[in-house]
C-alpha cells in the first residue's frame, strides 16, 4: 500500500463516519417528528450537541486534513473543479455545523428539558434546523459525488446537476427556514 492510497482510505473513511452520522441523525429526528414525540426529537438534539466535540467535529476534521494530504501526495491539481467543489463543500458544511447546529442544538435541547413550557418553541427550531441539516447534508452528498465522478470545466452536464440537485434542496427547505408554518394559509391584503 502507497501512502497516497493509505490516505484515500482514512479520507474516505472519515468521510463515511461524518457522513453516516449525519444521515442517522436526519433519520431519526424524522422518525420522531413523524409519530408526534417532541420529547424524543428535543433529546435527539442534546444528543448532538454532545456528539459534537466527539463524533461530527473530529470526522469533518479527518475527511479535510487526510483529503488534502492525499491530493498533495497524489500531485493533484487544486484548480480542479472537483477539488474546488470539496473544498468549498467541506468548509461549508464545517461552518454550519460549528456556527449553528451546535449552538442550535444547545438551545433546542434546553427547551425540550423544559417539558410543555418550552417544546412549542423547540419544535420550531428542530423544524428550521431540520431544513438546515438537509441542506448541509446535501452538500455532503454533492461534494461525495464531485469525489466519485472528478468533474472538470469540461463536464457542464455534471457541474449544473449537482448545482441543480443543491438548488432543488434549498429551495424546497426554504420555507421552513423562513419561520412560515407550511399549513399558513398565504396573507391577504385589503384594498
Amino acid at each position: 500500500m502507497t501512502l497516497y492510497e493509505l490516505l484515500l482510505m482514512l479520507h474516505v473513511f472519515s468521510a463515511i463516519i461524518w457522513l453516516g452520522a449525519g444521515f442517522v441523525f436526519t433519520v431519526m429526528v424524522a422518525l420522531a417528528r413523524k409519530e408526534g414525540d417532541s420529547a424524543r426529537e428535543a433529546s435527539y438534539h442534546a444528543d448532538i450537541d454532545r456528539l459534537a466535540t466527539v463524533l461530527f467535529i473530529p470526522a469533518a476534521m479527518a475527511t479535510f486534513v487526510f483529503g488534502l494530504l492525499a491530493a498533495i501526495d497524489g500531485n493533484w491539481d487544486f484548480g480542479q473543479a472537483w477539488i474546488i467543489i470539496g473544498i468549498a463543500g467541506w468548509l461549508l458544511s464545517f461552518l454550519i455545523g460549528v456556527l449553528y447546529f451546535k449552538p442550535e442544538s444547545e438551545k433546542i435541547a434546553a427547551l425540550g428539558e423544559q417539558g410543555e413550557a418550552g417544546m412549542s418553541e423547540a419544535m420550531m427550531r428542530s423544524k428550521r434546523m431540520i431544513a438546515v441539516d438537509n441542506f448541509e447534508l446535501t452538500t455532503l452528498y454533492v461534494v461525495a459525488a464531485s469525489m466519485v465522478l472528478k468533474p472538470t470545466g469540461d463536464d457542464p452536464g455534471v457541474l449544473i446537476a449537482l448545482a441543480a440537485i443543491l438548488g432543488l434542496v434549498a429551495l424546497v427547505n426554504f420555507r421552513a427556514l423562513s419561520g412560515t408554518p407550511a399549513d399558513a394559509a398565504p396573507a391577504t391584503t385589503s384594498p
